[in-house]
C-alpha cells in the first residue's frame, strides 16, 4: 500500500508540473505539450488496466481521457490560433485522467 500511496503523489505532482509549463507562456514548447499528451496517455492506460474487465463503463471513460489528449495534441498541432483550445483539452485529460485514477 504504501508503494501505491508513493505513486499517487508521484503522478500528482507531474501532473502539477505539466499543468505550471503548459500556462506559464501563451505558447508553450513542444517538449511540454508532449509531455501533457504522454501523461494523459499514461493515466489513461493506467487507469484501464487497473479496472476489472467487467467494469465497461468506467474502462471506456478511461479510454476517452487518452483519446481527449491526442486530440488536444492534434489541435494544438494543426494551427497557431489553436493553442488554447489544445491546451484546454490537455489539462481536461490529466486532471480528469488523474481524478478517475484516485477515486477509484
Amino acid at each position: 500500500m504504501a508503494f501505491l500511496g508513493i505513486l499517487f503523489g508521484v503522478l500528482i505532482v507531474a501532473v502539477m508540473i505539466g499543468q505550471f509549463l503548459l500556462y506559464r507562456k501563451s505558447d508553450p514548447p513542444t517538449p511540454v505539450l508532449i509531455y501533457n499528451g504522454l501523461l494523459g496517455v499514461l493515466l489513461s492506460w493506467l487507469i484501464f488496466t487497473s479496472l476489472p474487465t467487467n467494469y465497461d463503463g468506467q474502462q471506456l471513460i478511461s479510454l476517452v481521457w487518452g483519446l481527449i489528449a491526442l486530440i488536444g495534441l492534434a489541435i494544438r498541432f494543426a494551427g497557431a490560433k489553436y493553442v488554447m483550445i489544445g491546451k484546454v483539452l490537455l489539462t481536461i485529460a490529466a486532471v480528469g485522467g488523474l481524478i478517475q485514477l484516485i477515486m477509484g
